[in-house]
């Protein structure tokens, strides 16, 4: 029902805020008075007229700014998953390179231990190689 009242609102509102309003209102009052009805009663009307665009204005723009508040606080909530997501995988990045520096010094250890055994066969063999 609500849903119902804030489209009937918005509708009215947006036929206010159009041409087809001004003229409708213009023929009224040029029938109301071309007719010779009362002055009392147009003004009356035209008192309650004023009264319930204003109150259909205003309920239109409360809509409008409720539409606004629930997009803002959902594009918040999708940019604050985003911003987690975003911190998870920086984290998984840091471990990842974390794990890479690890892994390059025991290789790098590994090398020097075996540029020093080549050294030591190739002594080794330069030893042997001059004895003979």
């Amino acid at each position: 029902m609500n849903k119902f009242l804030g489209k009937t609102t918005e509708s009215i509102a947006r036929f206010l805020g159009s041409w087809k309003a001004v003229v409708f209102h213009l023929l009224w009052f040029f029938l109301w008075l071309a007719l010779g009805l009362s002055h009392n009663a147009l003004t009356l009307l035209f008192s309650l007229d004023v009264i319930l665009i204003g109150i259909f204005l205003l309920m239109a723009a409360n809509r409008a700014e409720e539409e606004r508040e629930n997009r803002e606080a959902h594009e918040r909530a999708r940019e604050m998953e985003e911003i987690r997501c975003n911190s998870e995988e920086a984290q998984l990045q840091t471990q990842i390179l974390v794990e890479l520096r690890r892994v390059n010094k025991e290789l790098l250890e590994e090398l020097t231990g075996i540029k020093q055994m080549v050294r030591k066969v190739h002594g080794a063999f330069n030893s042997a190689a001059k004895t003979k």
